[in-house]
């Protein structure tokens, strides 16, 4: 159906969408179990996730990410200026 040039990719770590989706907050977890006191690090884990959801540009091409970039980092920036 989909032609010979299509590789169908039967492992299960490729196929789970979810998976990959959070494979960088489960390595941060790992990370975190060295937190003392666990509302530490839900704290940490939300303001984590909410941070690297502001960063990511899906589906775009590497100029429209780079013309982004710049404008969200100085948004982090202030934020971050007044939360210190």
């Amino acid at each position: 159906v989909f032609g010979n040039c299509t590789k169908h990719r039967d492992s299960k770590y490729m196929n789970n969408r979810i998976e990959s989706d959070h494979r960088v907050t489960k390595s941060r977890l790992r990370i975190i179990k060295g937190f003392k006191d666990i509302f530490s690090a839900l704290r940490f884990c939300t303001v984590f996730e909410e941070i690297r959801q502001h960063f990511r540009m899906k589906h775009k091409s590497r100029a429209e990410k780079r013309k982004l970039l710049a404008p969200k980092i100085c948004e982090f920036n202030k934020i971050a200026a007044l939360v210190a």
